[in-house]
């Protein structure tokens, strides 16, 4: 049975999430993410995976180094959708990211979460 491209997404972004908090291995990550990843969050905007990725190039591990939980997860015929906790010790707080997948790639990401319980890291960034 072949997978969806909903389901292809699905695969990708659990990859995404476990080379972000899990491995912090950029490297592998830029393999699953489309040259011209569009990326749309509560404070940042992206429309290569080339920027998004500059972020994270300074080694600040501020930004990866919580654990996270999944609630849930879905896809449809063109999208998936994880929700989870991330978990910072500050507490918890509720994340959800819908990817597209396009090429077997990662062509969008759409981060949605509070953005008043970030508000100290990013004033550091």
């Amino acid at each position: 049975m072949t997978k969806s491209q909903g389901q292809k997404a699905l695969d990708l972004a659990r990859a995404y999430l476990h080379h972000i908090y899990d491995t912090g291995d950029f490297v592998q990550l830029r393999l699953i993410l489309d040259k011209d990843l569009q990326f749309e969050g509560t404070y940042f905007n992206y429309t290569s995976a080339d920027e998004y990725l500059e972020v994270f190039e300074d080694g600040d591990e501020s930004l990866v180094a919580f654990d996270y939980e999944i609630r849930h997860e879905y896809c449809d015929e063109n999208s998936a959708c994880i929700i989870y906790d991330l978990i910072k010790p500050s507490g918890k707080n509720a994340m959800a990211q819908v990817f597209r997948a396009k090429g077997g790639k990662i062509a969008t990401i759409l981060l949605i979460f509070d953005g008043r319980t970030f508000e100290e890291e990013v004033e550091d960034l």
